[in-house]
């Protein structure tokens, strides 16, 4: 996977593990980590790196990198069973990368995201989308936006607790005004 310029150059905190950082990075920018993060939420995972690469269609050098990176970050753990994921969750905003980096880094790397995951779909991956381009305002946009975030925060709260967990999903929402010379 490549990153954008911005989002490969993103400041690195010096006074932090520079391994840490890298891989926070790579979280932060690479969907591909998300989605082997998130194989560790299904009900049954073998934890081969082959049958992990061949579920997420990459390579399995590429997972084996992934996993590693994961378990530095104490994401996953290993078990004499394979891995348990140990956190789901870190909290970017926190982390000196993001606390780092303008907000048009940041920008970059949410749009960087989103593309990867609109480069997910294909029909047998398919699970809905929308479509929206409206007038409106800023104001009104912000307020519906908090509606859209509880959406999201409600699904991956809701999915964590299902008693069936046998995909993957990658979801993304992104907003943007249109108009030329008002952005």
């Amino acid at each position: 996977m490549q990153t954008t310029d911005s989002a490969a150059t993103l400041p690195v905190n010096k006074t932090v593990n520079p391994d840490h950082s890298k891989n926070i990075l790579q979280l932060w920018t690479d969907i591909d980590w998300r989605k082997v993060q998130a194989i560790f939420e299904l009900d049954s995972v073998n934890p081969s790196h082959t049958w992990i690469a061949d579920q997420l269609d990459l390579k399995v050098e590429r997972v084996t990198e992934i996993i590693e990176g994961l378990l530095s970050l104490g994401i996953i753990k290993r078990t004499e069973a394979g891995y348990d994921l140990v956190q789901k969750t870190i909290r970017m905003e926190q982390e000196p990368v993001y606390l780092n980096a303008s907000h048009e880094q940041i920008i970059d790397v949410y749009s960087l995201l989103s593309k990867q995951v609109v480069n997910e779909v294909c029909p047998e991956s398919y699970a809905g989308s929308k479509i929206c381009v409206t007038a409106s305002n800023y104001d009104l946009t912000s307020q519906l936006y908090k509606d859209i975030d509880a959406a999201f925060k409600k699904f991956v709260k809701t999915s964590s607790e299902a008693k069936i967990k046998n995909k993957v999903y990658a979801f993304t929402f992104c907003g943007a005004n249109t108009l030329k010379g008002d952005k």
